[in-house]
C-alpha cells in the first residue's frame, strides 16, 4: 500500500450514492496533485473532511491512475458537536 500526505485542495464530490462513492483533489507539499476516490467508509470521511483539511491516506492507484482510500486519517478538521 502506498501513503499520500497532503491537504484536499477541491471539494469533495459525491459521485455515487450506492455504493456511496466519493471523488476529490489531495495537493502534496511538493504541489503534485492526485485525483483520490474513496468507497469503504465514505460517508465517515464525508462527515470529517472539509476542502482544506491535511489528511494522510493509505491506498493504491487504480487502471485510471486514481488513488483508492483503503485507509484514512484527516487532521485540521472542524467538526461541531
Amino acid at each position: 500500500m502506498e501513503k499520500i500526505s497532503g491537504f484536499i485542495t477541491s471539494k469533495i464530490k459525491i459521485v455515487k450514492y450506492s455504493p456511496f462513492l466519493l471523488r476529490f483533489e489531495v495537493t502534496d507539499k511538493d504541489d503534485h496533485k492526485t485525483n483520490v476516490i474513496i468507497h469503504k467508509n465514505g460517508l465517515t470521511f464525508f462527515e470529517q473532511a472539509n476542502q482544506g483539511s491535511a489528511v494522510e491516506l493509505h491506498g493504491i492507484y487504480n487502471e485510471r491512475k486514481q488513488f483508492v482510500i483503503k485507509e484514512f486519517k484527516v487532521f485540521n478538521s472542524a467538526v461541531m458537536i
